[in-house]
């Protein structure tokens, strides 16, 4: 599972790498008196892929829409939440003065 999970984020990449070879072929396309606004956008962080979770940790339903997946992303939500609020409770030393 964890290879075709690698599988799949090196074909994203690749995909993005496409993508960002052909904005900076439109933008090679203008001309030097075209608005360097135009230019830039096409080309700031043209290569800049970003890697990991990008919800923020949070939990998105596979299949928005449907009742069943957004419950259960809900529900997986809620327990990663708590358990992330319990582990940082638990295993705290209490402080005495000396």
């Amino acid at each position: 599972m964890a290879l075709h999970r690698y599988h799949l984020t090196e074909i994203s990449k690749y995909e993005h790498y496409k993508l960002a070879f052909a904005r900076l072929n439109i933008a090679q396309s203008f001309d030097e008196r075209a608005i360097d606004q135009i230019i830039s956008s096409l080309t700031v962080d043209a290569f800049n892929v970003k890697s990991g979770a990008s919800n923020n940790g949070s939990v998105q339903s596979p299949l928005p829409g449907y009742p069943t997946s957004d419950l259960s992303a809900l529900l997986v939500g809620k327990l990663l939440d708590n358990a992330k609020a319990s582990g940082s409770t638990v295993n705290k030393p209490n402080q005495q003065g000396k």
